[in-house]
């Protein structure tokens, strides 16, 4: 419910859907958009993921891209407009 100006309350209404994935299926996308799987969590217990895990936490972080340059640990963009070899301004 959320109230109004007048006080009065209206009813809202949200539609969620949700879709399942295989872990594996989860694995193979991470591994085709170039990151790397980190970590996968029973997401309740933030344990280990079991094959009885009901939900799961996939934890995966961007892996090194050669059109990137990466200083002290910030990537930073770059394209043949603002190429630079060194970190700092561009």
């Amino acid at each position: 419910f959320l109230k109004q100006e007048n006080g009065l309350y209206q009813k809202h209404v949200e539609t969620h859907y949700q879709r399942a994935y295989d872990l594996e299926e989860i694995k193979e996308l991470i591994k085709l958009s170039g990151m790397e799987m980190v970590a996968v969590y029973d997401a309740f217990t933030k344990e280990p993921a079991r094959e009885d895990s009901e939900r799961i936490y996939v934890i995966a972080k961007e892996g090194f891209q050669s059109n990137k340059v990466y200083c002290g640990g910030v990537k930073q963009e770059y394209s043949n407009e603002n190429f630079h070899t060194g970190c700092g301004e561009v």
